[in-house]
């Protein structure tokens, strides 16, 4: 290969060889030299050896390189070859088949989400889709540094969702301890991103709220998703529990409830009593279910072929599940939204708006209630499946008319005895009657 002083005015007139490509190597700096593609492209290579093997590193193009600056970038990479083993082409090589944050998400869905929730898989999917990967999905892992990761969550603080923006950078946090684990980086970019202030809320339906709620769910065209609704209301459960409860979890004759830990936030069975009206409705849905499974029956048998395998289909889900759905890979009823919203208009309760009340505020509801009749901390935390005693802590102010109602007992008992006027007071959020 030919050899001379290479300047840009030298590089600039090479003529592009037929086929193949030419090489012009650098009299100055050894190993340097220039190659030339057919198509004209121009960029500057260095041949060295590494661990007994001829190694080509492509520096850069001409002109974004010029030979002064490649001689430079050639003499850097040469010490580093020299003095620390350094091998830039391998080094190169690794960095282009170094898994993206699509690799990543990709091998999280497969490995990781199957041990979570429906609910938690559900949501860490729509984050994926959604947010992490429009935004890195190309990038490789080990690129993400902590300013990307706080750029996108404060992309989705600025959608005014702050508290969206949080959950996507647990998430994050949780990739990245994954590429860890899976050996791709050494350290969580997420590590130190500061989360948005968010506060807890403490939306309650009144009690006026309570009976247009319950007029709009009499009212409602499918009673199956109205009873739904009634339970989380009955019971204070999580959404995503009662929505994949089955008949083997509840126990009419003894008046439990016993969620499986693959069902709970806490991952672990809680077990909770049934009040008589939430046993009335379980009662009520397990007969019309043995009703509709006695009518399955009948028409499986009578049914051509190519119809059995949605009529046992259909039998299985309301064999199995309490809100059973017939439509769907789950099994069970998984829309609320849609019926949520709805049932909101008729009842008058509004939707949008910092007043707004969400599906979760049902359980709020329900822990008002609790805490306004008296019930300790402990007890409502042991009903609602708390495992942080600062999470029922939210409802501590609503202890103050219960014992305000207990030391106006006293007063009245102890000023006028047990004849005495006892005067009644409002519960916030809940008129008491």
């Amino acid at each position: 290969m030919a050899k001379r002083m290479l300047t840009d005015q030298i590089v600039r007139a090479l003529l592009p060889p037929k086929s193949g490509m030419s090489v012009l190597r650098d009299d100055k700096v050894r190993g340097l030299g220039v190659r030339v593609l057919p198509s004209g492209t121009r960029a500057f290579v260095l041949d060295y050896t590494a661990n007994g093997r001829r190694r080509i590193y492509t520096i850069g193009k001409f002109p974004e390189y010029t030979t002064n600056g490649a001689r430079a970038k050639a003499a850097e990479l040469k010490d580093a070859i020299k003095h620390r083993g350094a091998d830039p082409a391998r080094e190169a090589e690794d960095a282009r088949e170094a898994p993206t944050v699509a690799d990543l998400c990709e091998r999280f869905k497969e490995e990781h989400l199957p041990k979570l929730r429906a609910s938690t898989r559900s949501d860490y999917s729509r984050m994926m889709e959604n947010d992490i990967l429009p935004r890195f999905g190309k990038r490789k892992v080990v690129d993400i540094k902590r300013a990307d990761v706080e750029g996108l969550h404060r992309a989705i603080k600025d959608r005014d969702a702050p508290t969206s923006a949080n959950f996507c950078l647990a998430l994050c946090s949780k990739l990245f301890n994954f590429a860890i684990d899976a050996e791709w980086i050494e350290k969580n970019p997420a590590k130190g991103v500061k989360r948005n202030p968010v506060e807890a809320r403490t939306r309650y339906l009144t009690k006026v709220e309570i009976i247009s709620l319950t007029k709009a769910l009499n009212g409602h065209p499918d009673q199956n998703i109205a009873d739904l609704f009634r339970l989380l209301l009955l019971t204070g459960a999580r959404r995503g529990e009662t929505r994949s409860a089955t008949w083997d979890q509840v126990d009419l004759a003894e008046g439990n409830w016993t969620k499986p830990s693959h069902a709970t936030k806490q991952k672990r069975e809680h077990r909770v009593p049934l009040a008589a009206p939430a046993r009335a409705l379980l009662s009520k849905r397990r007969a019309l279910a043995d009703a509709d499974l006695k009518r399955l029956k009948v028409e499986v048998g009578k049914a051509a072929p190519e119809d059995r395998p949605a009529l046992e289909e259909w039998r299985r889900r309301v064999e199995g599940f309490v809100f059973p759905a017939k439509d769907g890979k789950s099994g069970h009823v998984i829309d609320l939204k849609k019926p949520w919203a709805a049932l909101c208009k008729k009842a008058g309760i509004p939707r949008t708006g910092k007043n707004a009340a969400r599906i979760h505020d049902l359980r709020h509801t329900a822990a008002s209630v609790l805490a306004s009749s008296g019930a300790s901390l402990p007890l409502i935390g042991q009903l609602l499946g708390h495992t942080q005693v600062t999470t029922t802590a939210r409802y501590a102010h609503l202890f103050d008319d219960a014992q305000r109602d207990a030391v106006e007992r006293l007063g009245a008992v102890m000023a006028g005895g047990p004849s005495a006027k006892i005067v009644q007071f409002k519960a916030r959020g809940l008129k008491r009657s």
